[in-house]
C-alpha cells in the first residue's frame, strides 16, 4: 500500500514538473521588451505613479543628448542637471502625456531595433478625429529598455530642446543658471 501511494505521488510530482516545464514562457524578443517598456511608462503615467514612470526614462541618456555640444560640463554639474531634468519631466512632461494618453488607446508599430536603440512608431486618434503620430526612442541595457527620447514631426525632442533652449541659455548664462532655471520651472 505504501509503495503504491509513493508511486502515485511520484507520478503526480513528475506530471506537475512536466506541465510546469511546458508552461514556462519563451524569452521575450527585444521588440516585445521595447513595446512592454513603453506600455509600462504609459500605465504609470495614467495611474499617476510618477516615481515608477520616471524609472522608465533613461534620464542620463536624455541629459547627455541635451548637453551634446557641451563636453566641458563637470560630473557634479551633470548629475545636478540630470536631477533637474527628472524634476522637469515629472512636473511638466508627465501631465502633458496624461492629457493625451489618459483615456486614449495607443497604436504601436513593430519596433525597429538598431544596435542598442529601439524606435517604436506610435499613433493616437485625438479628440475622435485628429491622428497624431510620434515615435518612442528607447535605449537597451542588459535586455531592458528605457525611454531615452521622443520623436515628433520627424525630430527628436532632445535635439529641438537643445538647439532652442539649452544651448542658448548655456551660452548666455552658464550651467549653474541653466540648472537653477530648470528647477524653477519644475515647481
Amino acid at each position: 500500500m505504501k509503495k503504491s501511494i509513493l508511486s502515485i505521488l511520484t507520478i503526480v510530482v513528475l506530471s506537475f514538473n512536466s506541465i510546469s516545464a511546458q508552461e514556462k514562457e519563451t524569452p521575450a524578443t527585444p521588440e516585445e521588451n521595447a513595446i512592454s517598456a513603453v506600455k509600462k511608462l504609459i500605465g504609470y503615467i495614467r495611474f499617476k505613479k510618477n516615481d515608477k514612470a520616471i524609472e522608465m526614462v533613461d534620464t542620463k541618456a536624455f541629459s547627455k543628448a541635451l548637453l551634446k555640444n557641451h563636453s566641458n560640463v563637470s560630473e557634479a554639474d551633470f548629475k545636478e542637471f540630470e536631477e533637474s531634468i527628472k524634476e522637469y519631466i515629472i512636473a511638466k512632461s508627465f501631465p502633458i502625456a496624461l492629457k493625451y494618453f489618459e483615456k486614449i488607446d495607443i497604436n504601436y508599430e513593430k519596433p525597429v531595433i538598431k544596435g542598442k536603440e529601439a524606435i517604436v512608431a506610435s499613433s493616437i486618434l485625438y479628440q475622435g478625429s485628429e491622428k497624431i503620430t510620434f515615435s518612442w526612442v528607447l535605449s537597451e541595457d542588459k535586455g531592458n529598455f528605457l525611454i531615452s527620447d521622443f520623436i515628433t514631426e520627424g525630430k527628436r525632442v532632445t535635439e529641438v530642446n537643445r538647439t532652442k533652449q539649452i544651448d542658448p541659455l548655456l551660452k548666455k548664462k552658464g550651467m549653474k543658471e541653466l540648472i537653477s532655471t530648470m528647477k524653477k520651472i519644475s515647481k
